[in-house]
């Protein structure tokens, strides 16, 4: 069965990320003795944090309730 290029699009994306070097490094290592591929394992862990995350709860970033406007500078440094 061939898949269209959109079909192959979605179902592949490319993450880019940043990760300390000896972060992943030891995540290779661990993977590696496992015999499964960090992508493998990448996408087993997304897919169990996904699963426990409930989408109709939202999360407070501690953002203003108004937007600063052009004085959002002032604010950066309290005195």
């Amino acid at each position: 069965m061939k898949t269209t290029f959109e079909e192959q699009r979605a179902i592949n994306t490319l993450m880019n990320f940043r990760i300390p070097e000896h972060l992943k490094s030891d995540f290779y290592l661990i993977c590696r003795s496992q015999h499964i591929s960090m992508t493998a394992r990448l996408n087993f862990m997304i897919l169990e944090f996904v699963k426990g995350q409930n989408p109709s709860k939202t999360q407070d970033y501690g953002f203003p309730p108004n937007p600063l406007g052009e004085a959002w500078r002032d604010h950066l440094h309290a005195e």
